[in-house]
């Protein structure tokens, strides 16, 4: 639910890949997703800044209080957000709520 109202729980979604071809089309406010800890996340460009000559992306869940820890680069981001189907992801948050039991 890190990303209600823009994405819901039971949401699918369809990934652009994100690769050498488009990587410098990131910007602020797109929807990414990357993995973190054997897990996909999927939050928002919050900021996109420089540090010590590298780009770093913050990201942050729309209904999170506070930004994400970790900082990416953009070798991190797998996938852009292109759409979203309502209810289509339901059946596979139902099977893995009855296997994480």
């Amino acid at each position: 639910d890190s990303m209600y109202p823009a994405l819901k729980r039971g949401d699918a979604i369809i990934l652009e890949k994100v690769d050498k071809g488009n990587r410098n089309t990131l910007k602020k406010g797109m929807i990414v997703a990357y993995e973190q800890d054997g897990q996909i996340v999927t939050h928002r460009i919050l900021t996109i800044e420089m540090q010590n000559g590298k780009e770093y992306i913050i990201t942050k869940g729309d209904n999170n209080s506070t930004k994400d820890v970790q900082k990416k680069t953009k070798d991190d981001i797998i996938g852009i957000v292109r759409l979203r189907i309502p209810y289509l992801g339901y059946p596979s948050v139902e099977i893995s709520e009855i296997k994480n039991k």
